[in-house]
């Protein structure tokens, strides 16, 4: 299974739009929400990075939490029923 670098995130009314990530060594690109979580179900990391001034910061990796029947993606286990993902000490 790979390990995929969150690069950031775009989230709309507390769902997740959009995701910018990269494999390690290969070109950033996007991806929407439906595939992250079909990543996930595959096995795969999704790991939240960021790079400031040569300081790199990872956070733990992203996880499907169901809530009420529906699937969010989420950095934590609370069971609130929107998407949160921090990249970095901004997050977002």
């Amino acid at each position: 299974m790979a390990e995929i670098e969150v690069l950031g995130v775009d989230i709309k009314e507390g769902r997740v739009s959009s995701l910018k990530v990269r494999f390690k060594g290969m070109t950033p690109r996007k991806i929407d929400r439906d595939t992250a979580l079909q990543w996930l179900a595959a096995g795969h990391a999704l790991v939240p990075f960021a790079e400031d001034h040569g300081h790199v910061s990872r956070s733990g990796g992203l996880m499907r939490v169901e809530v009420d029947g529906e699937l969010f993606l989420r950095g934590d286990t609370d069971p609130t029923a929107a998407d949160s993902v921090v990249i970095g000490a901004a997050g977002h």
